[in-house]
């Protein structure tokens, strides 16, 4: 298989592959290196994506020649390069059509395959009747009329190359005419030169008229071919568009110019996208939706099709056909839309579902895991998403401000037991359940603008109001008993309008905690986030807030257990989401310099690749090293998965620092 066929193949994404006499093995290996599907042309109306297509016989286009001057085909027991030019039907095909709907002719002679070609009367013409590109990038332009030349019989690599060129060749976006004809007995084909150069008065929008290709005959041959079209050699190395201002209506005229072949894939060598559009309005505000529009292509029989639809809400969704089959169980993606199979006259009527972003992640956690399970920290931070309370977080001294406030639990106290201890001589269980059992009794840390211990008393106090007005704090009064020596947090809503202060315990009268000029406000975490905090969950909601003002749709979970095929060992994810269409996960670090822990940029990755994630995040709240970062990028290069660094910068709202991708 050439560099060329399969450059055709790719160029035309074809639906699959369609053994019509190979041998079996062949074609199967062949589909294979392609990555099609392959089925045998008598179940090409029957079975695989490549049954929802139609005869041109269906098309309702109004017919432009009728049955005595129908579609011509080659001749009977015709040469290859007539197959190749105007197409062929089996005795048995042939009998079966419609001339109602479809009407076909064998030539009187091969000369009116020629002209067939030059009014587009073939039955290889018919096939493209409301079928173009609909986008097209790279290079797409008009270009000069090509007369494909090859032997009376037809050299397979005359037929072969110009019918891929054919079939690639631009319908709407461009006009290159391209003809097959017989090097010889062209002078037996009476009033065809004067029916080229017809067809030769274009407008003038390109300085060569003609090229004059072959894969097989010499050019002394395509010179005598030109000559007797009348046509004169240019001595341009290249074709120009000619650009003329006010445009015009001018056209090419007689004697006109041609050039032996430049190369003529360059005009078949373009991406694209085929088919019909049509825009639909419908609202999306359920979980389904229907789609019922006309067709932008006629048919005159019940048909199957391919419909792809895209739309706002899908353009979220990544591209896996798993999550396509959330939106129809007969659906994949395709050309960035989701594709769906049909059957249709008239009118499409077509039932969607909408689903939502967690039931798309959902959808890819249990394809790509054996199992998997919101984690510890993923459950206490799904509950503080909220939009308000997450865009506070990042603000100036709100993080640092919680990090005081925060009340020292089971995990800060064995990491203080450890410390006093060594390494040398770690904590018993005995010692461990001791901790788990009084760390957790602390009562909850409450403390003054003034004694904050961050920053200036004014941004101390802006802060600590933050956290209130988002209700992640609460503010009180101070009360230090001097009888029971308890100090005691008292909420607003338990301080009495009258009256002077009494101790809560020991019901001894007092007085409020304060400065001569009265009471002063203490503050104290709401126990939620006392929690998230003392469990490390803050950061991961810091950097979900991050990549929500980065991407326009997303959904995260802030921590997630993982159990992946084969693996005994359960990993966890910090985050996992979805994002403008990107599988994302990530580490998440208080500290940057524990990404440079042996082995964890590893784990980070091989999570992100088992989970087929297309972006992996690595994030800290302090300067991540550079040496971790470039380690982390090489890996991720390794295995086809972007990277995007957040470092303190990137993760607070108002600062203007971009992140580090790659």
């Amino acid at each position: 298989m050439s560099d060329e066929h399969r450059r055709a193949v790719e160029l035309s994404g074809p639906d699959g592959a369609v053994n019509v006499d190979a041998p079996q093995d062949a074609s199967t290996m062949a589909a294979s290196t392609l990555g099609l599907d392959l089925i045998s042309i008598d179940q090409i109306d029957s079975d695989g994506w490549t049954s929802f297509s139609c005869p041109p016989a269906w098309l309702g286009q109004p017919p432009t020649v009728d049955g005595s001057n129908g579609h011509v085909i080659a001749s009977a027991d015709g040469s290859l390069w007539e197959v190749a030019a105007a197409g062929d039907l089996s005795a048995e095909r042939e009998s079966e059509l419609r001339w109602d709907t479809l009407a076909i002719r064998r030539p009187s002679s091969t000369g009116e395959i020629g002209q067939a070609q030059l009014w587009q009367h073939t039955l290889l013409d018919r096939t493209v009747a409301h079928f173009s590109e609909h986008t097209a990038t790279g290079g797409v332009s008009d270009g000069p009329t090509i007369l494909w030349l090859t032997s009376e019989g037809g050299e397979l690599a005359d037929c072969l190359g110009f019918w891929n060129v054919r079939a690639l060749r631009p319908l709407r976006f461009g006009t290159v005419p391209m003809y097959l004809l017989p090097a010889t007995g062209l002078k037996d084909w009476v009033g065809f030169p004067e029916q080229l150069a017809d067809q030769l008065r274009r407008p003038e929008e390109i300085s060569l008229d003609v090229l004059v290709a072959s894969r097989t005959l010499g050019p002394e041959v395509l010179d005598e071919v030109a000559e007797y079209f009348g046509l004169e050699e240019s001595a341009e190395t290249d074709f120009q568009a000619v650009v003329r201002f006010p445009p015009g209506d001018r056209m090419r005229t007689a004697p006109f110019s041609y050039r032996k072949s430049m190369g003529t894939t360059r005009f078949s060598a373009f991406t694209r996208t085929y088919g019909e559009t049509t825009q639909v309005d419908v609202p999306v505000v359920r979980e389904k939706i229907t789609l019922r529009f006309p067709s932008p292509v006629p048919f005159t029989a019940w048909v199957d099709v391919l419909v792809g639809v895209t739309c706002e809400p899908f353009a979220a969704f990544p591209k896996r056909d798993s999550v396509a089959k959330l939106v129809d169980k007969k659906a994949r993606w395709r050309n960035e839309a989701i594709e769906v199979a049909t059957s249709m006259r008239r009118e499409v009527r077509i039932e969607l579902n909408v689903p939502t972003l967690a039931t798309v992640a959902n959808t890819l956690l249990v394809e790509q895991a054996e199992r998997h399970e919101t984690s510890e920290k993923g459950a206490v931070g799904v509950g503080l998403m909220d939009e308000t309370s997450m865009a506070a977080l990042g603000e100036a001294g709100v993080l640092e401000t919680i990090q005081k406030l925060t009340t020292p639990r089971t995990s800060h106290m064995v990491r203080a037991l450890e410390r006093l201890r060594g390494k040398e001589d770690p904590l018993s269980d005995a010692e461990r359940e001791f901790a788990a059992r009084w760390g957790g009794r602390s009562e909850r840390v409450f403390k003054s603008a003034a004694k904050l211990g961050h920053g200036t008393v004014e941004a101390a106090s802006a802060a600590l109001e933050r956290l209130a007005d988002v209700g992640w704090a609460e503010r009180g009064l101070e009360i230090k008993c001097g009888a029971c020596g308890i100090t005691t947090f008292l909420p607003l809503s338990g301080v009495p309008e009258r009256g002077a202060a009494r101790c809560p315990g020991c019901g001894t009268l007092g007085g409020y905690t304060g400065a001569g000029q009265g009471p002063s406000l203490v503050y104290r975490l709401d126990s939620r986030i006392d929690r998230a905090s003392d469990q490390g969950v803050l950061p991961h909601l810091l950097t979900i807030a991050a990549l929500q003002r980065r991407y326009t749709r997303s959904w995260f979970l802030p921590g997630v257990d993982l159990w992946f095929p084969g693996k005994t060992n359960k990993m966890e994810a910090d985050l996992f989401g979805i994002a403008d269409a990107k599988v994302i996960t990530g580490e998440v670090k208080a500290s940057g310099e524990e990404f440079t822990k042996p082995g964890q940029i590893e784990k980070d990755v091989s999570i992100a690749v088992n989970l087929g994630a297309d972006l992996y995040v690595m994030a800290a709240i302090t300067t991540i090293p550079e040496a971790a970062q470039e380690a982390a990028k090489v890996l991720c290069q390794e295995h086809g998965v972007d990277i995007l660094v957040l470092g303190p910068m990137e993760l607070r709202a108002q600062t203007s620092g971009r992140a580090s991708a790659s």
